[in-house]
This record gives C-alpha cells, structure tokens and sequence, in this order.
C-alpha cells in the first residue's frame, strides 16, 4: 500500500512505542543490556516510574525534529497515550510549536491535542491565537473545524470577541462539516459569558435555516441550550425540519422530536378534546398532521432512542386513536437489550395505568422471564395487574401462581402483592384470591407468609363481610412468623376487629406483654394499639394488661412509642384523681379508637407520574429532577398558522413499490419495463374494518348531481376513463394495442379492460391473441383471426386486481406465434374503485367513522381556486371512479365510493374549497394515501389547462 493511502492498524502497544509481552520477559545475558535500553526508552516502562527518567524526552526530541514523519509518529504516540487517559499535559509546549506545520496529517493530530489541553493550559495556548485565526482559513476544511474547535476551548474572556468573530464566520462557511462545528461551539461561548446570547441567538437563527442534515441537528441542540422559549425562531423552519428528519443523524433526530413535540403543544389544539362534530368542524391542523406523518417512519429507527421520541410525541401531541402503532412499536422494543427493555416497560407501565385497553391484546407480551432482571420483573408484574379484567383474571391468576412459586423470594412477594391488587381492582374476584392467598400462609417461605399476611389485611379492610375465622387462623400463626411487618398486621388485625374474636384477642395481647421488650419498634406500636382497643371493648381482661403494656411503652427508647403510650392512656386509663375527668370518654373513646378506617387504595406505582414527559428521566424515577422542563399546556384558542406560511410540502408517496410506481402519468412510458412484486392493500391497516361501508348500489344505478350544474343524461353517463398505451406501434412492427377501464366492476374482485388492437402495417396480421404471462389472474380477449391494415377493433378482458395494483403480465402474439411482446398493465388506484351513492347524512356518519390514521388530508394546489365546482367534480371523477354526494355543505364538494375487492373497503372524499382542503377518509391507509396523491395531480392537471 502507497504511502498516501491508508495507514495500517497499529495496536495501542504498538503506537505506544511499546514491546510485545513475550520480548519484555525474554532472558539472556546477551540480551541483558538491550533491554536495559527498551526500557529506558519506553515511556510506559518500568523506568518511567525511577527518579532519574525524564518523562517524555524522547517525544520532545521527535516533535522538535526536522522531519514530518517523526513529528507524526510522535503525534500518533501522544494521541495514544491521550486516549488511553495518560496525563500529556508537559508536552504541550512542545506540541504547540507545531501549530503551524504545513504537512495537514501532524496539524490535525495537534488541533486534537490541542482540544483536549486548550482549557488547562490556556496561557501557552493564547500564544498561538494568530495561528488559529489563520487555520479559519485555510483550504481543508478539517483543519477550519479543528481550529475553531480548539479557538472556543479557550475559556479566557479577553479573547472572547475574537472567539465570537470566528463562530459568526464559520456560520457562512461553505463547508456543512464547520458549521456543524460553530453550532457545537455555541455552548461553550455562552457558557463563558450569557451576555453574548443576543449575538448568538443570531448565529442560531442562521443555523436553523440550514438545509443540509449534518446541521440541523446540531442547531436544534444549540437552540435547546441557549433559548429554548424562543419559539419564534421555529415557525418558518417547521416544515422544512419536519422534512429532513428522517435524513438526520439518529440523536439529532431526538434533540428535533423533542423540541418539536414542546413546539406542538404550544401552536396547536388539543386533539385529544374535540369530540366527533368538533373535529368534523375543526379538522387537525394541516402542519400537525404533517408533523405526525413526517415522524411515523422512525417508528422503524434502530436507535431504540429515536423509537421512544417518537412514541412520546405521539403520546403526548396525536389524537387517541394514533396510539395503537405507538404500542405495536413499543412492545417490539422489549426484544433489545435489558436497559432499553427497563426503560420502555416504565413507559408501557404508565400507559396501562392510563389507557390499559391499548395494550390487552399484548398481554403475553410482559410474561416474565427467567433471565429477566429484578426491575424488569416487578414493572411486568405492575403491568399484567393494571390489565387484569374479568375476562382474563383467571389466565392471569394461573400466571401468578407460578410466580409465586418461584425460588426468587423477591418475585414470589411481588406476586403475592399483584394478586392483592387484582383482588381490589375486579370485586368479583375478591374471595377467591383471599382463599388462594390463606393457603399461601401454609409456605415454608416466610417473606411469602409475610406478604401474604400484608395482603390479606388490605383486603379485609375492603370486604363487608365477616372473615372472622381468617383472623383466628392469623392469630394462631403469629408465634411462629418472625417478620415485624407480618406480626404487626397481624395485630392490627385482631386490635380491629377485637369485637368479632373476644376470646382470642385477650389472649394475644397477654403472650404479646410477655414479649414486648424483644419486638421491633412497630411491632410495639401494634401492641399498644391492641391494648388500648382491648381496654375500650373488654375492659375486665384487658384492663390490667393495658395498663402494664402502657407502662413499659412509656419508657421505651423510641419516641414514637412513648408518644403513644402518653397520647392513650389518659383516654383509656383516666386518671381518678383528676378533678375534671376527660370529655373524651365512654363511647366517645370507642368512636375514636374504633372508627371504621378507610380501605387502603392499592394503585401501581406508575400512577402518579402522568405530570412528567414519557420516556425522561424525571419519569422513569418517577421524580421531579433539576432541570426537567414541563411540557406547555395546549393553547385555548388555536395561533395564528401563518406564521408557519412558507410553501407547502408535497403530499408524501406512499412507501410501498407498487403504488409509488403507479401513477397515470407514468404509465405511458414505463409500464413495459415495471415488473413490481405483488402487493395487497389488504396488507396494510387493521385487520378488522372500524366502519362498515354504506349499502353499495350497482355501478348502473343513476348518481345524483349534487351541484345542478350538469344535464341529467349527462349524470347518467360515466365519466370515461383515459386512455393508455399497451403496445407501441414502433415496438410491435406496426401493431398498437391501447387499453381504458371502462369502469366495470366484476364479481369476484375482477376489474374490466378495454382493448383496442390498430394494424398500422400495410400487411394484415392473422390470429392476434393476448394471454396471461405472471401476476392476477387474467380472462383474456376472444383471439382476433385477421386484422386488416389500417383497421382497429374492440375486446374486452377481465383482470382480478382486486384492491392490488400488481401489474398484470401480458404476451401478444400474432400472425400464428411468429412474433411476439412482452407487456404489462398495473391500473391507477381510482380505477379499482366503484360509485357509492348515499345522502349527505350518510356520508357524514359514515367518513366521521374513518379519522386519525385512516384520514389522509393535505392542501390542494393553488392554482385550484380558479376552477368552478363542476370542472373540480369533473377533475375527481377522472381520476377517481367515484359519485359526487347531494347536498353538501356550500364550499364543499364530497365524493364517495368503495373498493371492487370482494370485500369492499369504503372510501370518501371530500374537498373544501375555502379551506383549499382535500381529505380522503379510507379505513387502509395506503390505499387513501395514494388515492389522495392522485387525486391532488389530477386538479393540478385540470387547472393547468385553464
């Protein structure tokens, strides 16, 4: 390899200067003075650490060399060494010196060294200000961006108009690698001084005006730091970083998502709180929703970073019904690594707090796994509960049962508090977990006994009923469990209810007495509660033992217990001496200590951090950390949308290969060569229809004229479809053959094709037939025996496109098979479709089914408004086989119509004229993206003939 090209991989040994292991411990006297010498000359050796080795002269002698190759080689070392967090820093005289090389390989590696040192050796560094002011210019663009990198390193405020100077050039610079650099270096200015943010609030502007993608990101990291509330700054590049994301390195794509989701709350309206006639009225901004089909193809992102940004916009700015793709592409992120799994479980966990229908169907999904880390277990543990219904209690309840039986002793109480939760969640299922957890009490494990305990109580304070003999069986075990919590629920239990087991408290509170200097403090706490209680129902045996355990209370080391013993003594044990005895007593006391106690509220722990953004830390600690910044609330009145008003972007194609190839306007001269792989609109879209289409009448039933500006024999005419070119005359020696649809649906999802077959050679052509070759079936023409020159004839074929517009592949062959063509036809989407007539009311019930996903809308051209009503109907219906709807508002034409596959699929469309709005309302989505592109380059075409 030449010497220019690329340079071999050196092992950090090897850049180092460093021998291999197996030279360093080789013997021999021979060799004894050699490696005397190595080691002396190694920077990393063991002489580096003798008092008498000078650090680095080697280096210094090679960086004051004549020679590049050893500038560079020293270069390499250094870098080296830097990399692996050596200290470098007595080198920087040396290497400063070497600013101003001429060979570009030794310049860069100094700018780097430079970076890393500028800031601590910033006296020596000020010495070669001249020398970087001259870099700004030079002609490598690498070396331009490494001298402003190392010029606002710099932090000494004397240089600081210089630093601004060069941030203001290298914004204009043509270069996208500098300017990415000014845009890093934006920071570190303002944080030098915050009152230079006026000059770089200009410095940003220009940068958001930036059109290539290595910049953009940058600027939007600059823009969060320096003025985020600048809002102002973003309305005219909206639409063009709506644009470029997809183009944008993967964290700049988060930086911009995040900004823009803050950027949405505060120009738009709340889609979440328009109701059906609302939404109708007000549709979703045209700039929300481009913002919101701009960002959907991230969803594909491998960055599992990108994923959530886009997850949360979608959360916290789309209307509900977007969020069935947000969960699809949040559960497929729990195949990736445990952190990336951890972090996306808290935000589904928060989700299924919120909205738990959106992920039933998913429930499979957050079983647990045996290699599943403990966090990760007990927000799937969270999640399964905030999804028990009814209906699936009792697949979930065998689920946890295995975890409860788990070697894990932490996953094992977890699932004994989930199976609590369900219980108070579903009252239904309430006695069946109490009986399951009883006969948990029977474990040999005791922190499952003990949840299990901690549970019951909770769910004893909900029932109603009486669970006497629950309590007597607790009581009985209560020698033999040793976890304070446990034993103290157990005596909370039996204070509570001391009432309904007469017999059996008095006897517990005696063993306790005994043991009441050995118990934990809340333990003791349980116990003067139970005699204070006891004290109140059964004061002739409860008296004396009330009075005893009080005694020892109010002498104990902890404060809270002697508090309470002080706080329940004169209630229960009044003191008779007192003149006045306390108000508080007789059935005033038992109200008090007895009082029913409101049942606990078991809710998952997710619950309350709806006030944080999905997916920040702030949510993912659910806790409120410096820094975090509040998403805005949604305006009351929607701003002023033209302060976005810049040009339109195109309605975006769809992605999928066959429709995008499937334009009329490219049918002509491509359809020859298109060979697209087969693909279904029923592909695409949920799988069960959200709308049922309205009754479809026969494509020979009368339409009606909505506008009353065409003869009725003209209504009952169809609009004829164009025509196109199958076989070019020049191609086939003379033989043309051109296709329509006459706009026939079939049975059995077949579509009707005309065909037209003109000799154009002076020889007439014999037996002329077209067959199948690949793709939908075909039921060809009737063969034609002789076609005589200059005379053209008339067949008809059947093509079974369906809802599919996979090109047909055709073979013509004519006089006897002698010769032959390949050729092919793959329909436009509006030829696939058939009139739907229905009245205004029924379109209206009917389109309002079809929003969020299934809604495609988007501006029309311009040049539209100085077209009349009827040449805008006459526009749609060429491009698209649909029936103009009566009684539309004025402004508004509407047009509906239905899909020929045998399972229809509704599609309506409706144009508002003073909105300058197209809307395509079609349950797949692909299918109504398309239609709509279609349908927009259709007016366009009408309006350019005017």
């Amino acid at each position: 390899m030449s010497n220019g090209g690329f340079q071999p991989y050196n092992s950090p040994m090897d850049q180092l200067g460093l021998p291999p292991p197996d030279h360093a411990s080789s013997t021999g006297s021979q060799d004894g003075d050699r490696g005397t010498r190595s080691s002396a000359a190694d920077p990393a050796g063991s002489a580096f650490f003798s008092g008498d080795f000078k650090k680095h002269d080697d280096l210094r002698a090679m960086l004051e060399s004549s020679k590049d190759s050893q500038k560079l080689e020293a270069m390499r070392r250094i870098i080296a060494m830097v990399a692996k967090g050596k200290d470098c820093s007595d080198l920087f005289p040396s290497v400063v010196k070497n600013v101003v090389s001429k060979n570009s390989e030794v310049k860069k590696l100094v700018y780097v060294y430079l970076t890393r040192y500028a800031e601590e050796k910033q006296d020596l560094a000020l010495l070669s200000i001249a020398t970087f002011q001259r870099a700004l210019k030079d002609p490598n663009q690498l070396i331009r961006a490494s001298a402003l990198r190392v010029l606002t390193s710099i932090r000494v405020p004397v240089i600081l108009p210089i630093q601004t100077l060069a941030l203001q050039d290298a914004v204009s610079d043509m270069s996208a690698y500098v300017r990415k650099t000014a845009a890093l270096a934006i920071p570190k200015i303002y944080s030098l001084d915050p009152e230079t943010k006026p000059q770089l609030m200009g410095v940003i502007e220009k940068l958001l005006a930036d059109k290539t993608t290595l910049v953009v990101g940058v600027a939007i990291q600059a823009f969060e730091e320096i003025c985020p509330n600048r809002i102002d700054l973003i309305h005219k590049n909206y639409r063009k970083l709506c644009e470029l994301l997809a183009d944008v390195q993967d964290w700049g794509q988060v930086v911009i998502i995040n900004m823009l989701t803050r950027y949405v709350r505060t120009q738009f309206l709340d889609p979440a709180q328009q109701n059906q006639e609302q939404e109708r009225q007000n549709p979703l901004d045209p700039d929300h929703e481009l913002l919101l089909r701009t960002v959907r193809p991230l969803f594909q992102s491998q960055n599992a970073a990108v994923v959530m940004a886009v997850a949360q916009l979608y959360y916290h700015c789309a209307p509900p019904g977007y969020m069935n793709i947000v969960i699809r592409h949040l559960v497929r992120l729990l195949r990736a690594s445990p952190e990336v799994q951890s972090c996306v479980l808290t935000s589904l966990s928060a989700l299924s707090a919120s909205s738990p229908h959106l992920l039933s169907g998913h429930l499979k999904c957050f079983y647990i796994h045996s290699t599943d880390s403990s966090s990760v277990k007990l927000v799937k543990l969270d999640i399964l509960t905030n999804l028990a219904t009814d209906s699936n209690f009792p697949v979930l309840l065998r689920e946890l049962q295995a975890y409860v039986s788990s070697p894990d002793s932490e996953l094992a109480s977890a699932a004994v508090r989930a199976i609590g939760r369900c219980a108070s969640q579903l009252p239904d299922t309430t006695d069946t977990c109490l009986n399951g957890l009883v006969s948990l009490l029977a474990k040999k494990d005791e922190s499952v006994v003990a949840e299990a305990i901690v549970v019951i109580k909770k769910l004893l304070q909900v029932q109603t009923s009486d669970h006497s003999h629950m309590i007597v069986d607790l009581a009985r075990l209560v020698d033999g469990i040793a976890i304070p919590r446990a034993r103290a629920s157990i005596l909370w239990l039996i204070g509570e209810y001391c009432d309904r087991i007469p017999k059996i408290a008095p006897d517990v509170l005696r063993k306790f007495a005994k043991s009441f200097l050995e118990e934990e403090d809340q333990v003791k706490l349980q116990i003067v509660n139970l005699a204070a209680k006891l004290c109140v129902c059964n004061p002739k045996q409860a008296r004396l033992l009330a009075q005893y355990v009080l005694n020892l209370a109010k002498y104990d080391q902890n404060y809270d217990i002697r508090d309470r013993s002080r706080f329940l003594r004169p209630l229960v044990l009044p003191d008779p001496s007192v003149a006045e005895p306390t108000l508080l007593a007789g059935k005033r006391v038992k109200k008090i200590l007895l009082a029913p106690k409101p049942a606990p509220e078991v809710q998952s722990r997710f619950a309350e951090n709806s006030p944080f953004q999905l997916g920040s830390l702030s949510h993912l600690l659910n806790l409120r950390l410096p820094g975090y910044q509040a998403l805005p609330d949604w305006p009351a009145e929607q701003p002023d949308p033209s302060v976005r008003a810049v040009a339109a972007p195109a309605p975006a194609p769809s992605s999928m290969a066959a429709y995008s190839r499937g334009g009329p306007k490219e049918q002509k001269s491509k359809q020859k060569q298109q060979q697209p792989a087969e693909a279904s609109l029923l592909d695409f879209g949920p799988t069960n229809p959200t709308a049922a289409p309205a009754a479809p009448s026969k494509s020979t039933s009368r339409p009606v004229d909505p506008f009353g500006l065409m003869p009725d024999d003209l209504l009952l005419l169809p609009t004829p479809s164009r025509m196109y070119s199958l076989v070019n005359k020049y191609s086939a020696s003379g033989l043309q053959v051109d296709y329509s649809f006459p706009r026939t649906c079939l049975a059995s999802g077949r579509i009707a094709l005309s065909l037209v077959f003109t000799n154009h050679s002076s020889a007439p052509m014999r037996h002329v037939t077209l067959q199948h070759a690949a793709g939908p079936a075909l039921q060809p023409p009737e063969p034609i025996d002789t076609l005589e020159p200059g005379v053209n004839t008339t067949r008809q074929a059947e093509v079974a496109w369906g809802d599919s517009t996979t090109a047909c592949q055709l073979l013509l062959r004519w006089d006897n098979g002698a010769q032959e063509i390949r050729a092919s036809v793959q329909p436009p989407v509006g030829e696939l479709l058939a009139p739907v007539t229905m009245s205004a009311q029924q379109f209206t019930t009917e389109s309002g089914k079809l929003k969020g996903l299934n809604e495609e809308k988007g501006r029309i051209p311009e040049a539209a408004s100085q077209l009349s009503d009827s040449d805008l109907a006459e526009a749609v219906r060429s491009s698209a086989n649909l029936v103009a709807v009566s009684g539309a508002p004025t402004g508004q034409l509407w047009f509906a119509g239905r899909s020929c596959a045998s399972r229809p699929i509704p599609v309506y469309v409706a144009l508002d004229r003073q909105a300058n709005l197209l809307r395509v309302h079609c349950e797949q989505m692909t299918l109504g993206s398309v239609l709509h592109r279609d349908l927009c380059s259709g007016i366009a075409a009408a309006a350019s003939k005017k």
